[in-house]
């Protein structure tokens, strides 16, 4: 998972290097993609879960959705081929004379769309977990004094 932050990052900022005028879109993303699995791990260690997948399938429906098998991949991959599509044709814009390219960016523009949709669920579930079990601390704490 490690890996995957780190390889989806720098596919980011490098394609906001190649397209500069989209680059501040581009910075939130990573933004919004790292700060939501953040949070989901920090919500997983302190409540000493296994796996930061469970939690988050626990109270979403979307993103239980997103986390089985067939359609996590589906997902993945298309983000990932997006981000791929995204900075060859920065790197080479006669690419976009090739209309499989166009129709691939498309479809696996919905993947992208999509991963942002999961990202917001994620901090969301996250900072609303975090919150409750911050609350339940102060609580006991509260009724220790």
């Amino acid at each position: 998972m490690v890996c995957n932050r780190a390889s989806n990052s720098i596919m980011l900022f490098a394609i906001s290097v190649e397209h500069e005028k989209y680059s501040t879109f581009f910075y939130f993303v990573f933004l919004l993609d790292f700060g939501a699995h953040w949070y989901q791990y920090q919500f997983a260690s302190m409540i000493k879960s296994k796996r930061h997948r469970d939690l988050a399938c626990e109270k979403s429906e979307i993103l239980r959705a997103y986390y089985e098998p067939p359609f996590f991949l589906v997902v993945a991959g298309g983000y990932e081929a997006f981000l791929m599509i995204l900075y060859l044709v920065g790197r080479q814009e006669s690419l976009w004379d090739n209309a499989y390219l166009k129709i691939g960016a498309g479809c696996f523009g919905l993947s992208f769309v999509f991963k942002q949709i999961v990202n917001v669920f994620m901090l969301w579930v996250s900072i609303q977990g975090l919150l409750e079990l911050d609350y339940k601390i102060q609580a006991k704490e509260r009724k220790g004094k």
